[in-house]
């Protein structure tokens, strides 16, 4: 019963979310994008570039996402009578981060389904024959398109998940669907510090979105995947697990 509350309230969002998927695939096969003119420094700068457009939407989803749940009922006042016995109150949390985080996935994982078909249907536009497969630059064997097109999305899924979780958290913490607010002030008050201290001091902090991948040193042309990307996928997993934890541990210690 929970559950379809929640899909009840966030359901509008989401088929948001699917109209602008919708959209963006209508609108790709309208417009090209040479990575070539991106303004970066190697081909590496520019395939991070397209990573960082390509989850911009669902980032904005997410944090859109974030403002439902237990925060969103304290502040409708709700809270008293959703949050008694028998159920506890890490039960809701719980649900609360997990349906969010699926509905998250569903919209990433589609936007990657859709990706290949519209690269077979710009290479043939371009009069070349699509076999399906791709080729990094620096790389001898090629491997399948959907392959490729799959390693953006965990790193895209992550990014858009820590700000759903930042949003969570905020809501719980004010009470109130305004929790996205704090929460996006949050991100960006990490976001611009970082810049800076990456600019002026040379010195690098935890990137929101990881970067995947990486040019040789001597090729800039060149293209690679960034090392120990597993572990590091494991690291901001395990990062996004602190969040519904911090949830649950200041919820069971506020009187509502």
């Amino acid at each position: 019963m929970y559950l379809w509350k929640y899909w009840r309230e966030s359901r509008i969002a989401f088929g948001a979310g699917i109209l602008v998927l919708a959209a963006l695939t209508a609108l790709s096969f309208r417009m090209g994008f040479d990575s070539a003119n991106v303004g970066g420094s190697s081909a590496a700068d520019a395939a991070n570039f397209q990573l960082i457009v390509a989850s911009s939407p669902w980032a904005l989803f997410a944090w859109f996402m974030g403002s439902f749940g237990v925060g969103r009922n304290l502040g409708e006042g709700v809270g008293s009578y959703l949050l008694t016995r028998p159920r506890r109150r890490s039960w809701f949390v719980w649900r609360d981060w997990t349906f969010g985080l699926a509905l998250i996935a569903i919209l990433v994982i589609l936007s990657k389904l859709l990706a290949p078909w519209h690269i077979n249907w710009a290479v043939h536009t371009a009069g070349n024959l699509f076999r399906g497969q791709f080729r990094f630059r620096d790389l001898a064997a090629l491997g399948p398109t959907m392959q490729s097109i799959g390693l953006n999305a965990p790193p895209i899924f992550l990014f858009c998940g820590l700000v759903f979780c930042v949003v969570y958290l905020s809501t719980i913490l004010i009470r109130s669907a305004l929790g996205n607010m704090l929460g996006g002030g949050l991100l960006a008050g990490y976001v611009i510090p970082a810049a800076v201290v990456g600019h002026y001091y040379r010195y690098k902090l935890w990137d929101l979105l990881m970067r995947v991948y990486v040019s040789p040193p001597g090729k800039p042309q060149s293209i690679a995947i960034a090392d120990h990307l597993g572990l590091s996928l494991l690291i901001r997993t395990a990062v996004l697990l602190l969040f519904p934890i911090a949830a649950q541990l200041i919820l069971n210690r506020r009187d509502i």
